[in-house]
């Protein structure tokens, strides 16, 4: 299509991890804003911390920061500290006097990222920006199984895979438009790249066309990746299949 906008060329790193700064910013170019309100959950409360949010107060956004950590040292901007599940989000919502619309929601929680945002259903964001586990190939249904008092042991063991977030998007009414990746310099991966953060964009405000999310794994191809033991490992695991859980078949 000759107007697809190619996301990738708007990449900018000036707080975030890996680009999405430059994303978020391009998306709402693209989308216009509402009442610029985010939420992001987790984050350090710091400029250097690598999170989704900090750029957007340079454009005018205010919002809720959540994490669960109680260590947080002098963060610059206020944290709530909650240990998230999808029982009590929409309770911390309501506390915190979240809009039922807003902009920008950021989640990443390593692990029950995919049941957290699936709780939630009375709150609309606008743009939603989730972190997968880029370890598995494209086709790859699986999700962890959910943990309420989950705590990430600095592993591949996190989260839900491409496919399964996709299928929740569709579930939801979102269209991802955009997945940035870890870079061999800025991580510990063999070789290439990783994919990280899915975009998406609510159906009823996407008013663009944009070039297809190419989703690489680090792995060369999803042949090869079948094949690694991290998947092995993790597909021997019990665990969730989005299109079960969701009742998509």
């Amino acid at each position: 299509m000759i107007n697809e906008i190619d996301l990738k060329a708007f990449e900018k790193r000036v707080y975030s991890q890996w680009g999405e700064d430059g994303i978020t910013e391009k998306l709402f170019d693209l989308l216009g804003t509402t009442n610029k309100y985010f939420v992001e959950f987790g984050s350090s409360g710091i400029d250097a911390g690598g999170g989704n949010t900090a750029y957007l107060r340079r454009l005018g956004f205010k919002g809720l920061l959540m994490d669960a950590s109680e260590h947080i040292k002098e963060p610059q901007y206020d944290v709530k500290i909650h240990k998230i599940n999808a029982k009590n989000i929409e309770s911390l919502f309501l506390l915190y006097n979240v809009p039922k619309e807003f902009d920008f929601l950021s989640i990443d929680i390593d692990g029950n990222d995919f049941y957290v945002w699936e709780s939630i259903k009375k709150y609309s964001p606008r743009v939603v920006c989730i972190e997968i586990n880029g370890v598995f190939p494209s086709d790859c249904d699986w999700v962890q199984q959910y943990d309420p008092n989950w705590i990430w042991a600095g592993n591949r063991i996190f989260g839900a895979s491409y496919f399964a977030m996709c299928n929740l998007a569709k579930v939801k009414g979102y269209t991802p438009v955009y997945l940035t990746c870890a870079t061999e310099d800025t991580c510990r991966i063999v070789g290439g790249r990783e994919p990280v953060n899915l975009f998406l964009v609510r159906n009823d405000i996407l008013n663009f066309d944009f070039k297809p999310i190419n989703y690489i794994v680090h792995e060369i191809n999803d042949e090869t990746a079948y094949k690694s033991k991290w998947v092995q490992r993790l597909l021997a695991m019990p665990h969730t299949k989005s299109i079960d859980y969701l009742n998509l078949r």
